[in-house]
């Protein structure tokens, strides 16, 4: 398979779209806006912007940006101050009905800062001092790495990724304990678990992200999701300025990455068009070992390396967005239109023991959106809407077994297929609206108040032109899921300390049709209400420590892939009860600055108590998702960073969680796996990292880096601990994964070329039961930046 050309010229030349429309009738008046940035990149908040000569001003919010209106046309001088900066004054001309962007980088006040804390802050650091237990990080330093978001996430306490195998391959985000669809997905605050597997977060380029929160375990109502164990949020960039930010990058396995990102702005009428995508592909023909049977006696022989032969994947997302900035009736109105789809070779099953060579998936994705955003002096209203129509289908026609040479033999019976009992060519058809919007309301510094509602509602339909039996979805299988959230926040004593409660309401509701392989049909429908609340609260008992302690009882409703089934293999079940959980948070952050050093620290104990958990249960070639098990996952995760200057920095995090069986019962009898540990869950795990930067290294404005990774994972049992003799467990190794990262940047991060080493010793990786990760892996990356 060879890399297609369409998707990445269609990026290139959206970029060069006819000239934009000179809407002077849309201004918004004499004026200054822009953004205040520090040297790595990162946006200050609480910067004041003084207009010399007056008194008006303005100040930086929570992503850098400032606006002054209603401006005389002529001549003004801008000072921008703030404590732990330089400051710095910027004139600017302005002519009648002329609004003008102003864009600048305030560098560090090193006298300062030997003395006093940096009071502007960025965006993630503001984040980090909310009263939930939330982990944001930048991606402004990760940017020229080959890293994708799901490496990003690796990296954090108290959560682990599990992957089946290389680019594209299925994976599993683990958060203190709880994983899969528990933990739920949003981009800028818009869940997205109905977008398709390409937007997954193993797909999307870094360079397409500004940062990633992840909130562990009590969620906040902006993010109007039903999220049982917590939730990443991925936020993209926001900035009110021209830019372009292209990148390529080629690897072994044949694996080829494309991401663009861009944005034209009009300052006068403020248009704004906004285009960015991404083109993944990847042979994943990496070598693994394994254990081939004799065709005739069926006995496994010695050990031997092979190579991946059926494993290519290809994923491809184009977004367009359009709108307006600065109107008398929005401060932002945008329409957008993204367009996705992904194939993916099917290698083997759910072990590497069945081998397949012709088997495969498809999907494609259809998205519009329209976004609405205004300021009402107190009063902030959010609004968004989404269409989406979605295809996805499995090919299975071939009458063939294969092995791991690539070698094959023809069935007996010419009617069953590589995978299943039946060849199948079905295809099932999702429509899905999804809906929120979020009022905040400022009563005063010290009050503020939230509402927000979320709606996702999804209809599926299902099609098999060679079936000879009942398809699934003929008839039309729909769910619709409704949150209204509210809360109210509070902070006394000059901020130190705050406190937010909140409510949730879930509302949830399914109608699934199922006809049995004898042509029974059957139809249930499901209507369902909880009411969940919390509290989460933090104190600042002196400068640079942070107490935080948080609560949430939360739901999570049945996602269709779980009610609908898969219409082949996986069955529907439409009486499934929505999982439940008490989630308890209890931390402590420590930020230290003394000279040129800074040294943070973060702990946090957490407590899940989780109940009528859902998980799948295999019964011979099929399986189904049931309500089953109540869980009980407590641990305790650390962080410790420091850093010199901008030179060096290191960082260390480690979690150790204890994830317990707390059904006590089953069939009537005390089970024997009660308080056992969850298996095939690793219980303790370290990420490490270290780097250097050197600036100016060989000519003004370049910056050469250097950085290093390793992941450990303790080993863990594969099956119930109790049961079964030592000796005869299966246990998946303890692993210990390192890579290497080298950049070097030209003109302040304007050119950019990084080589990355991954898994550098080769090491055997294993994040299931003997399904194999690639070994020792190289990659180069482009990348170009205009802003």
């Amino acid at each position: 398979m060879h890399v297609r050309n369409t998707i990445p010229l269609l990026l290139i030349l959206a970029l060069f779209c006819p000239a934009v429309p000179q809407l002077a009738a849309q201004t918004a008046g004499t004026g200054i806006s822009g953004q205040v940035l520090n040297t790595a990149g990162d946006p200050l908040a609480g910067i004041t912007v003084r207009l010399e000569g007056s008194t008006r001003g303005a100040a930086t919010d929570t992503r850098g940006y400032f606006e002054l209106s209603r401006l005389a046309p002529g001549e003004h001088t801008l000072v921008f101050s703030a404590i732990g900066y330089v400051s710095e004054e910027r004139s600017v001309l302005l002519a009648p009905n002329e609004r003008k962007p102003l864009h600048l980088t305030l560098k560090e006040d090193t006298l300062q800062m030997q003395s006093v804390m940096v009071q502007g802050k960025s965006e993630a650091k503001l984040k980090r001092e909310e009263a939930f237990s939330v982990a944001s990080i930048s991606t402004k330093s990760l940017e020229n790495t080959n890293a994708n978001i799901d490496d990003i996430l690796q990296t954090n306490p108290g959560i682990h990724i599990r992957r089946e195998g290389g680019l594209g391959s299925r994976f599993n985000l683990s958060l203190n304990g709880l994983s899969g669809r528990q933990v739920r997905f949003f981009m800028d605050g818009l869940p997205i678990e109905n977008y398709g597997s390409t937007f997954g977060i193993n797909n999307i380029p870094v360079n397409l992200i500004e940062r990633v929160e992840v909130y562990k375990g009590v969620v906040p109502v902006y993010l109007g999701g039903d999220a049982l164990g917590g939730a990443v949020n991925l936020v993209t960039e926001q900035s009110p300025r021209h830019y372009l930010d292209a990148s390529y990058a080629v690897g072994s396995f044949n694996t080829h990455k494309l991401a663009l990102d861009g944005q034209y702005v009009h300052p006068s009428s403020g248009f704004i068009l906004k285009t960015s995508g991404f083109y993944n592909y990847s042979d994943n023909n990496y070598t693994i070992d394994v254990h081939i049977p004799d065709p005739e006696t069926g006995t496994y022989g010695e050990e031997q390396q092979v190579k991946r032969f059926h494993d290519a994947y290809e994923s491809r997302m184009f977004n367009l967005e359009t709108g307006f900035r600065g109107l008398h009736f929005a401060d932002e109105i945008m329409v957008g239109l993204s367009l996705a789809d992904n194939r993916d070779d099917v290698q083997h099953g759910v072990s590497m023991d069945r081998v397949f060579g012709r088997v495969h998936t498809t999907s494609n994705t259809k998205l519009g959106s329209l976004t609405y955003r205004k300021e009402l002096n107190r009063l902030q209203i959010k609004a968004f809407a989404s269409f989406l129509n979605s295809h996805s289908g499995v090919v299975d026609t071939s009458a063939v077994s294969y092995n791991w040479l690539g070698e094959y033999e023809r069935k007996n019976n010419q009617n069953i297929a590589e995978s299943s009992w039946e060849k199948t060519l079905f295809r099932y058809n999702d429509e899905a609206f999804q809906s929120n919007v979020n009022l905040r309301y400022q009563f005063s510094d010290q009050h503020v108040a939230v509402l927000n509602h979320t709606r996702s509602y999804i209809n599926r339909e299902g099609h098999d032109p060679i079936s000879t039996n009942p398809v699934a979805f003929a008839d039309p299988n729909t769910l619709n899921k409704n949150v209204l959230s509210g809360s109210y926040k509070l902070r006394l004593f000059d901020d130190r300390w705050s406190t937010t409660i909140f409510s949730k309401l879930y509302f949830f509701n399914s109608n699934v049709i199922g006809v049995d392989w004898d042509g029974k049909r059957s139809e249930f429908n499901s209507n369902t209400f909880k009411p969940g609340y919390g509290i989460a609260t933090t104190y600042h008992p002196l400068e640079g420590l942070q107490a935080k302690a948080s609560y949430e009882k939360t739901y999570r409703f049945p996602d269709g892939y779980e009610v609908f089934g898969d219409g082949l293999l996986l069955l529907s079940n439409p009486q499934l009860a929505p999982e439940n959980s008490n989630n308890f948070n209890l931390g402590l952050q420590i930020e230290r600055l003394l000279g040129s050093h800074r040294l943070m620290a973060e702990t946090n104990y957490f407590r899940r108590d989780a109940k009528d958990l859902i998980r799948i249960q295999v019964t011979g070639l099929t399986s189904q998702y049931i309500n089953q098990r109540s869980v009980v996952s407590s641990g305790i995760e650390a962080g410790l960073r420091y850093e010199y200057e901008r030179l060096f920095f290191a960082d260390l995090n480690t979690t150790y969680q204890n994830i317990l069986n707390n059904s006590k019962y089953e069939n009537g009898r005390i089970s024997h796996i009660y308080r056992d540990r969850i298996p095939n869950i690793p219980y303790l795990m370290s990420s490490q990292s270290a780097g250097l930067k050197f600036d100016g290294l060989i000519v003004p404005h370049d910056r050469l880096s250097f950085t290093w990774s390793g992941n450990f994972v303790e080993e863990y049992y594969l099956k119930w601990p109790s049961l079964g003799a030592d000796e005869s467990k299966y246990v998946i190794p303890r692993q210990y994964v390192q890579h290497l990262q080298l950049g070097y940047s030209l003109e302040d991060g304007r050119y950019n070329i990084n080589v990355a080493c991954s898994n550098i010793t080769n090491a055997k990786a294993y994040d299931h039961f003997r399904l194999q990760k690639p070994g020792r892996a190289f990659q180069i990356k482009f990348r170009y930046l205009f802003n």
